[in-house]
C-alpha cells in the first residue's frame, strides 16, 4: 500500500532538488518546506534543506537543519554535508572581517550622529517647553508643536534602536570572527 502523503511529500522534495539543481534556490526552498510540512521526521529532506539554505548563504539556518538530520538519522553524508558548509561560512566570515574596521568606522560615525541628534532633541525639548509656556501662543500652535516633538521623540527612539540593533550584529560579528580564529589556531592540538 503507497501512503500518498509520503508520496506528495517525495514528489515535493523532488521538485526541490530539480530545481536546486537549476540554481532556482528559491522554488527548491519553497518545495522542500512543503514536504517538511507533510513530514517533518524525514532526515533526507532536512539535508537537502540545509544544502538549499547553504546555497542561499543562509548558513545559521543551514546548520540547524543539517542538526535536525542528524538528530534523526546519523548519516556520514550529512555530517560531510555539514563539515563543508562549515568551512564555506569560515571562509565567509574571515571575508567580511577584513572589511570589519570599516564597519567599526562607520559605526562609530553613526554613534556621533545619534548623539548630535540626541543633543539637538533635548535643545527642541527646552525650546518647545518655553513655547508651551508663553501666553501669546494659540492651543492650535501649541498642539502642533506638541506633535512635532513627539514625531521626533519616536524618530529619535527608531534611531536609536537601528543603531543599537547594527551595533549588537557588529559585536556578534567580531565575536563569532574571534571564536573562529581560535577554532583555526586550535585545530589540530
Amino acid at each position: 500500500d503507497i501512503n500518498p502523503t509520503y508520496s506528495k511529500r517525495d514528489e515535493y522534495s523532488n521538485k526541490a532538488w530539480n530545481y536546486y539543481m537549476e540554481f532556482k534556490d528559491e522554488d527548491a526552498l519553497y518545495y522542500i518546506n512543503l514536504a517538511l510540512d507533510l513530514d517533518n521526521r524525514h532526515s533526507g529532506n532536512w539535508n537537502r534543506k540545509a544544502i538549499i539554505l547553504e546555497s542561499l548563504e543562509r548558513y545559521s539556518e543551514s546548520e540547524e537543519c543539517y542538526n535536525r538530520s542528524l538528530e534523526l538519522s546519523k548519516r556520514n553524508i550529512v555530517y560531510d554535508n555539514k563539515a563543508r558548509m562549515l568551512l564555506d561560512w569560515s571562509h565567509q566570515l574571515l571575508e567580511e572581517s577584513k572589511e570589519l574596521p570599516n564597519g567599526l568606522k562607520k559605526l562609530e560615525e553613526a554613534k556621533k550622529d545619534l548623539e548630535e541628534l540626541d543633543a539637538e532633541f533635548k535643545k527642541a525639548e527646552e525650546q518647545y517647553e518655553s513655547y508651551m509656556n508663553d501666553p501669546n501662543i494659540s492651543e492650535e500652535q501649541k498642539q502642533n508643536a506638541k506633535d512635532s516633538l513627539l514625531l521626533a521623540q519616536g524618530m529619535r527612539d527608531i534611531s536609536a534602536k537601528a543603531f543599537a540593533a547594527k551595533e549588537e550584529e557588529l559585536n556578534k560579528a567580531k565575536k563569532d570572527l574571534a571564536d573562529l580564529e581560535y577554532a583555526v589556531a586550535n585545530k589540530g592540538a
